[in-house]
């Protein structure tokens, strides 16, 4: 970098030329400087950077004060083809700017010494300057020429209002008339412009008082001593001094002032008009403005708390080039006049990269949009940045101005306060694996598990920890802070979808405002910026979602939306404002179908990759957990939405980055079904190996919210040198139910409630609509009641919240009141059983017989709903120990167990509950029935002494698939076998009989009965209990209209377990034995 002292030599006589020449050693007579350009000249490298222009200004500046023009005009053929404005850049940009005038009034007095040649020169050097925005510089070009034609410089400004971007172009051009008329603009002078720089807190201010006219009076606050006045006139003379200095003239004190400012001082005293100007400045107590700024970007988008100053400017922070909208919360104090909008802006005038350099001409302006008060949002594309940045800089620093300004109506003076605001930038358009500053994490993974009731998230740090994705007040001193619920709630659709849809980077849409927000002033005035969009989280579950408005805008169980999409369901949701429909779709985008999983996706990666996490890192690889039920099809809509929606909130870079192998960085896997991620999470905690135990056998029953699934395996020391692991999983087999969740299961008890004999006939009378819930057999008498509506489902979404839920999670009621005292607090437990019955009014159900909401009395026995549940949970336990029997039955687990010495695993196996819905104690009761109630033989994850005393890494039934997931990648895990099995029954003398079972391995075809009305009607079920008629799904055969009566036969398919074959003959015809002319239908049943 050049200095100073490198460049003063180049505005002095000759002889000091050659003097620093000498010194410098570069050449001490005129013969070498001749030499030296004749190798300039003889050299034919394109490159500019290998010229050095200071020795170019020097030798010309030699040649133009030794009156020498020949070889000027070679000075100028050698700069005309490497056009190199590298020195010239130095001086602007680290010379102080008293230091320009100097240097530049030299240089172009001796080039314009030259006649025709330099005059032509000049015009270049104005359209290179001005291009490359320094307008000083080409004013001080103008004014040496100026000078040298002996014509006035400082009368041209006023009089022909010439501005200093195209100052030389204009006086060239009007050269004839000001000879003939600038001097007559020197007579009057009045001072126009007053410009004070000043630093508050640090950081450097600029006040501007302007009139065209003259500033006749002005009230002007206290600034710093140690502020530089400058004192502009019409005849476009200047004047600086300091603040203190002009304090004291104003007290008449020039005792204080130093040589130079008694110059400054008696030149201003000289004239009338000075003298009456300085008289009328008054220095008042006014205050000055004072300007704070955060980053509100996820404030507005999850409710994160705002990124202040020092975090959007630190070190190790920062934020992310192509990361697309950001906006900056701009507050301002003690500003002396009314503000409005139109009179405030944000434009930004410097770019420095990360070695210090600057970058010209960047000035991305942001809009400015006025909140309350003096509180401002600022938008800005983070977008535009990198076009301004070297691929190979890592980190940049944009500084611009917040200007607010202001017109006095007494006299038309402009008051303009210039307000610092800076940011810093990564380069996410960057990546060198080498770089230390490299901040795409490519080695950690980050775990999500989906789940129907609540999401997490884990980085496989060590230990490995959950990342909080809520600032929501709920939950804030539990576990829950790491389980975001997984609700999304929308509140206007139209302007939510223009946005998102219309915007492919990273779109802000306004999070709403709830409990305490509400009240503040700032957010009453955010409506400046957008609407309230949308909700999510806790927020939303905080919410009364019993309002119907709430419950038709609630999108809930986003995980099984794509379940139900194959299932052939329509899902229609209304926002909260208008009402307007909205049909949920995966992979679906326009003007009235949304993908919610896409956006959830979209939140996740935004909190999870937040601007102020640890080390402000982005993450490139993500492994999703999935239920083992799901078919590959749900399973990869799940994946594909949540990978669009977590791609979209990386910069665009990062997501499509590549390693040395061309291999994408940024990926979304599926890995690992949720219950075997569960064991990873016990391993080492609640299964221990020991010397005297060196195996473990596990079961886990993982019961959340929308799914149960079930893992049977072994854990076991593994041997280094030929397995490569200390630990290693052996996983015999899995299983799992997707109709039976605790969410599920709470509109289940919904069900029961509205077909029960005792309000049967008031829903029917009432008009009341209501969905059945999967797994739940057809209720008779019920007709079109029984739709998948908006109104349906919200009707019993209504009753579930109110009612169910709390009977179910252990709860009060509060929503209602019941007739009669049915609570019973079980201290042990500390949950509210419900006993007896009685009778509740709900309100605000939908009725399609009055199209309006009107109220129902519902009768409730809550001794017949616990009998229901607990067969249900029985039932649902004894397929979970079958399943386990199957599993340790194989002939790969009957290997290892009697390698290991086991001969009973039903007397020694550990069973793992997981999942939030296994907290309810019927499923531990059950459980132990079964496999007994000794200690250390059930538990519930999370249970063992051996965690860190810290939520952040404390595993729990929620958080347990998401870091098992993780842990399961620091051993070897053998992957398991599908034991899912569909069982199949069929109505006789009014009970269901099995015909397919677990043992049903032959080809043998299997009798039903007669075809009625062209079909027959099967069960299927994923246990083979048919004595609990409410887990078995109705499916219709369809056979061909036939005259002659027809026999529907069935058995299993050679194309999977779960895969049926079926066929209608002729009475008497066995299809095992006879031939026939039909063929047989298939049919998959999972």
């Amino acid at each position: 970098m050049s200095t100073k002292s490198d460049f003063l030599y180049c505005s002095t006589k000759v002889g000091e030329l050659n003097q620093k020449l000498s010194q410098k050693n570069q050449y001490e007579t005129w013969e070498t400087a001749e030499h030296w350009l004749a190798m300039y000249e003889e050299c034919r490298v394109e490159d500019p950077e290998y010229y050095n222009s200071k020795h170019v200004i020097s030798v010309l500046l030699f040649a133009a004060q030794s009156e020498r023009k020949d070889i000027a005009e070679r000075v100028y053929t050698v700069w005309n083809r490497i056009r190199s404005l590298s020195a010239l850049t130095e001086l602007y940009y680290n010379w102080q700017d008293e230091c320009l005038s100097e240097f530049f009034s030299s240089f172009c007095n001796g080039i314009l010494a030259l006649e025709q040649l330099s005059l032509e020169w000049v015009r270049q050097w104005q359209r290179w300057l001005t291009s490359y925005n320094l307008p000083k510089v080409a004013a001080g070009c103008a004014k040496a020429w100026c000078e040298q034609n002996k014509t006035s410089y400082s009368g041209w400004l006023t009089r022909f209002q010439i501005q200093e971007g195209s100052l030389l172009e204009q006086l060239i051009k009007r050269q004839d008339q000001i000879n003939e008329e600038g001097q007559i603009f020197m007579e009057e002078r009045i001072i126009t412009n007053i410009t004070v720089d000043y630093r508050q807190n640090g950081k450097r201010c600029k006040a501007v008082f302007e009139n065209p006219n003259g500033i006749t009076e002005l009230n002007m606050p206290s600034f710093d001593p140690k502020s530089n006045v400058t004192l502009s006139d019409s005849a476009g003379q200047s004047y600086v001094i300091s603040f203190k200095s002009f304090a004291s003239l104003k007290l008449g004190d020039a005792s204080a002032l130093s040589t130079e400012e008694r110059e400054t001082a008696r030149a201003l005293l000289d004239g009338s008009n000075y003298s009456f100007i300085i008289e009328n400045i008054h220095v008042s107590d006014d205050v000055i403005p004072n300007i704070s700024y955060a980053d509100a970007t996820e404030h507005l988008l999850l409710g994160f708390p705002y990124l202040s100053e020092e975090i959007i400017n630190g070190t190790e922070k920062g934020l992310w080039s192509h990361c697309g909208e950001r906006v900056l919360m701009v507050s301002l104090e003690n500003v002396p006049f009314e503000l409005e909008e139109k009179d405030c802006s944000l434009i930004f005038t410097d770019y420095f990269c990360s070695e210090n350099s600057q970058l010209f001409d960047p000035k991305p302006t942001a809009k400015v949009k006025r909140c309350c008060n003096s509180v401002f949002l600022c938008s800005i594309d983070s977008s535009e940045f990198n076009a301004y940045l070297p691929y190979d800089s890592t980190k940049s620093t944009l500084k611009g101005w917040f200007t607010i300004s202001s017109i006095s109506a007494a006299d038309g003076t402009k008051t303009t306060y210039q307000l610092p605001i800076s940011l810093r930038f990564n380069n996410s358009d960057f990546f060198d694996p080498k770089n230390k500053d490299l901040r795409i994490n490519k080695n950690y993974t980050v775990s999500i598990d989906f789940g129907t009731s609540s999401t997490c998230a884990a980085i496989s740090t060590l230990p490995t920890s959950m990342i909080e994705m809520s600032m929501d007040e709920y939950g804030k001193s539990a576990y829950s802070i790491y389980e975001n619920p997984t609700y999304l709630m929308l509140y206007q659709w139209e302007h939510f979808s223009k946005i998102w849809n219309n915007n492919e980077t990273q779109p802000v849409l306004r999070k709403s405002r709830t409990g305490a927000d509400k009240g503040m002033e700032l957010y009453k005035g955010l409506e400046a910026y957008s609407e309230e969009l949308y909700d999510f989280g806790h927020a939303v579950k905080g919410l009364d979602i019993t309002e119907q408005r709430c419950l038709d805008a609630i999108i809930q169980h986003l995980k099984m939306i794509p379940k139900m999409i194959e299932d052939g369901k329509t899902l229609v949701v209304r926002d909260y404002d208008n009402s307007d429909e909205v049909v949920l779709k995966c992979g679906s985008k326009g003007t009235s179908t949304f993908d919610p999983i896409e956006f959830f996706g979209y939140l996740l990666g935004k909190a999870i990759n937040h601007p102020n996490g640890d080390k402000n890192q982005y993450y490139s690889k993500y492994m999703l957990s999935f239920p083992v039920k799901f078919t590959d099809t749900t399973r990869n809509m799940i994946r594909a939405s949540l990978e669009r929606g977590i791609r979209r909130s990386l910069p665009e870079p990062v997501s499509r980055l590549t390693d040395s192998k061309g291999k994408p960085l940024f990926q979304v896997i599926m890995k690992y079904s949720e219950p075997i991620a569960c064991v990873g999470a016990a391993c080492g905690n609640e299964l221990v190996l020991t010397d005297e135990a060196p195996c473990v056998l596990f079961g886990v029953f993982d019961f959340g919210g929308g799914t149960a699934d079930y893992s049977f395996g072994m854990y076991r020391r593994a041997d280094v040198d030929t397995e490569g692991y200390e630990e290693a999983l052996e996983l015999f087999g899995v299983d799992g139910d997707d109709a039976f969740g605790g969410e599920i299961l709470i509109d289940r008890i919904t069900y029961w409630i509205l077909t029960s004999e005792k309000n049967k006939e008031k829903v029917i009378n009432a008009g009341i609509p209501f969905e059945k819930p999967e797994d739940e057999l057809t209720a008779v008498g019920f007709g079109n009641l029984l739709e998948s509506t908006i109104a349906a489902r919200a009707n019993i979404r209504r009753i579930s919240e109110m009612v169910s839920r709390p009977f179910f999670e252990g709860t009060k009621a509060e929503k209602v009141q019941f007739t009669s005292d049915v609570y019973n607090e079980d201290k042990a437990t500390q949950r509210i059983e419900y006993k007896g019955s009685a009778s509740c009014n709900i309100t605000d159900l939908f009725s399609i017989k009055t199209n309006a909401y009107v109220s129902l009395d519902l009768d409730i026995e809550f001794d017949e709903l616990y009998s229901k549940l607990e067969a249900l949970f029985i039932a649902k336990c004894q397929v979970f120990s079958q399943s386990m029997e199957q599993a340790f039955s194989t002939q790969n687990a009957i290997e290892k167990l009697n390698k290991a010495g086991i001969s009973d695993p039903k007397s020694c196996i550990k069973i793992i509950m997981a999942g939030n819905g296994s907290r309810h104690p019927m499923v531990r009761k059950h459980l132990e029935d079964l496999f007994g109630s000794e200690e250390g033989r059930i538990f519930l994850i999370g249970e063992s002494s051996n965690q860190i005393d810290n939520n952040r890494y404390q595993i729990t039934p929620k958080t347990a698939v998401a870091i098992g997931a993780l842990k399961l990648g620091r051993m070897k895990v053998y992957q398991p076998i599908d034991l899912s099995i569909i069982y199949v029954a069929f109505e006789k003398k009014s009970k269901l009989e099995l015909v397919l079972n677990g043992d049903t391995q032959d080809n043998k075809w299997h009798r039903l009965g007669i075809v009625q009305n062209g079909e027959f009607i099967i069960y299927s079920s994923s246990h083979p209990y048919t004595e609990n008629t409410m887990a078995w799904h109705p499916i219709p055969l369809d056979f061909e209209d036939n005259d002659e009566p027809q026999v529907c036969f069935i058995r299993r398919s050679e194309n999977g377990r779960d895969v049926i074959a079926y066929i209608a003959v002729p009475i008497g015809c066995d299809p095992n034995t006879d031939e026939y002319d039909s063929e047989p239908s298939e049919m998959k049943l999972s």
